[in-house]
C-alpha cells in the first residue's frame, strides 16, 4: 500500500474520531446530567474526555513529527547532505527559539480570585509564556512568508 494512501486513511480516521468526540462533548450539557443522588451537576463531565483526546492527538503529533524528522534526515543525509543539514538547522532554530522564549517568560505568580490550583508556579507560567510567544512568532513568520512569497517568485 502506498504511503500517501495510508496517511490519507489515518487523516480521515482522525477527523471522524474528532467529530465523534466533539459531538459527544456538546450533546450533553451539565443540566442534562442527573447524578445518582438525583441532583444535577454544575461541572461538565465531558471536559475530561475532550482534554484527554486533545492530549492524545498532541502526543501523536509530537511522535509522528519526531519520527518523520529523524527518518527524513537519515535517508536524506546519504543523498543530499546540505539539504539534510538545512532541515536539521530548522529543528535546531525552533529549539533555540523555544529556549529563548522560555528564558524570557514571566514566572511571577498571578493573583487569581478563587483559584486554588497547583499550576500557578513559575515553571508553569514560564512554559505557558514560551508556548504563546513561540506561537506568535511562528504565526508572524508565516504571515510574512505568505505576503513575501509572490514578490520572491517575481524576483526569481
Amino acid at each position: 500500500m502506498n504511503i500517501k494512501k495510508i496517511s490519507s486513511m489515518v487523516l480521515v480516521a482522525l477527523i471522524v474520531i474528532a467529530i465523534v468526540v466533539i459531538g459527544l462533548c456538546f450533546m450533553m450539557s451539565p443540566e442534562d446530567i442527573i447524578l445518582s443522588d438525583g441532583k444535577t451537576t454544575e461541572s461538565d463531565p465531558n471536559t475530561g474526555l475532550f482534554l484527554g483526546f486533545i492530549y492524545i492527538l498532541l502526543g501523536l503529533a509530537v511522535v509522528v513529527t519526531l519520527f518523520t524528522a529523524i527518518t527524513s534526515f537519515a535517508t536524506g543525509f546519504s543523498t543530499d547532505k546540505k539539504g539534510s543539514l538545512i532541515g536539521l538547522g530548522g529543528v535546531a532554530a525552533l529549539a533555540l527559539l523555544m529556549l529563548l522564549t522560555y528564558a524570557t517568560g514571566n514566572g511571577e505568580a498571578m493573583q487569581i480570585v478563587g483559584y486554588e490550583g497547583d499550576e500557578n508556579t513559575p515553571g508553569y507560567l514560564k512554559m505557558c509564556d514560551m508556548f504563546l510567544r513561540t506561537a506568535y512568532i511562528l504565526v508572524g513568520i508565516a504571515v510574512v512568508a505568505i505576503i513575501a512569497s509572490p514578490f520572491a517568485k517575481k524576483l526569481n
